[in-house]
């Protein structure tokens, strides 16, 4: 692949990423319960939504107050569809890869995004209030808080 020595890549890339930084801050200024932004942005990927979400956190120049950014990655095929049911996306591909679940929070709300690949290039982002999330999704939330011990720590064997 060639280098985009005209920067319309990049910039695309970045008006997506500011789509995105867009919905977060309205929801944080605005969002009551009930409230869902479900959008297809193009010219992005997963991982530059992954990026991007971290480095707003770690930037901090969001006017989101102490934001802070949690992820999850879901294996759990049962898991997988019925998350892809309660956001309503189909994806085109193999649905039964990871699924990556984000939780931004600031010191008085909290709200989850969830990024799935459409395919042909385009990323659906789900944006809700983390309180209007079904049980299964708030779980996964709270499971971030729980301390790890040597029972959930996977042992490779080395040969």
């Amino acid at each position: 692949m060639f280098d985009d020595l005209t920067g319309v890549e990049d910039e695309k890339k970045q008006e997506a990423l500011n789509v995105i930084l867009f919905n977060i801050r309205q929801m944080f200024s605005h969002g009551i319960e009930g409230d869902i932004v479900s959008e297809t942005i193009s010219d992005i990927s997963l991982k530059d939504v992954d990026r991007f979400l971290f480095k707003i956190a770690n930037d901090q120049d969001t006017k989101i107050k102490l934001l802070r950014v949690r992820s999850s990655c879901i294996e759990d095929p049962m898991i997988i569809d019925s998350l892809f049911d309660y956001v309503r996306i189909e994806p085109t591909f193999n649905k039964h890869a990871k699924q990556m679940i984000y939780f931004l929070e600031s010191s008085d709300f909290a709200i989850g995004l969830i990024p799935v690949d459409e395919g042909r290039g385009d990323i659906r982002i789900h944006i809700e209030p983390l309180e209007c999330y079904p049980d299964f999704v708030t779980e996964i939330y709270n499971d971030l808080d729980k301390k790890k011990g040597l029972d959930s720590i996977k042992f490779i064997k080395l040969q």
